[in-house]
């Protein structure tokens, strides 16, 4: 029963792992696995963006902005990972948990939150610690903090899932919310 009510009243607070559209979680699952409203990316008002630069050294530091608009939804929400482009079962660096941002750790299909980060090396996810309530429209940007892998990997592929929602919180809550994904890839940058 306590699944089921979870289920129904959406993931206002950190959603399950395995949910940001990377090909080989789940076959590409996203926030829209629980949340109906249309089909994934259907509403051509909205997006999920990424944005960071075009490149990364190894061990430094990055702040990666991602941001969720529609113009009549509400309520935010996001998961976002990093995987080496030539093997998307690997990740790529660490996420740090902050302002709104939580970090989890999981390989588990299904539904279930993960554990809680430093993920040791294993795949990570950083999603909303809850879901930001603005005014109609407004959208959101979270910041999530990413320090790339210590040596070189390659092209690295992030994937977000963004959820514009309607924030109605009641009976059918997880309907009229909107999902959006993309990707975004990076590659090396000279020292």
């Amino acid at each position: 029963l306590m699944t089921l009510s979870a289920v129904a009243w959406g993931f206002s607070a950190i959603p399950p792992v395995r949910r940001s559209g990377v090909p080989v979680d789940d076959a590409g699952a996203t926030c829209a696995a629980c949340h109906r409203g249309t089909d994934l990316n259907g509403d051509p008002r909205g997006s999920v963006t990424i944005e960071m630069a075009d490149t990364y050294r190894p061990g430094i530091a990055q702040t990666i902005k991602v941001t969720i608009r529609h113009p009549e939804q509400s309520r935010w929400g996001f998961q976002l990972t990093a995987r080496q482009s030539s093997d998307l079962t690997k990740m790529a660096g660490t996420f740090t948990e902050g302002t709104d941002v939580a970090v989890r750790c999981g390989t588990d299909p299904g539904v279930n939150r993960g554990t809680v980060g430093p993920c040791g090396g294993a795949i990570e996810f950083a999603a909303h610690s809850n879901a930001p309530r603005t005014d109609a429209g407004a959208g959101f940007t979270f910041e999530v903090q990413w320090m790339p892998p210590a040596s070189e990997v390659g092209e690295i592929t992030f994937y977000a899932a963004g959820n514009a929602s309607n924030g109605n919180n009641g009976s059918g809550a997880t309907s009229g919310d909107l999902i959006y994904s993309t990707s975004k890839k990076v590659t090396l940058g000279e020292a």
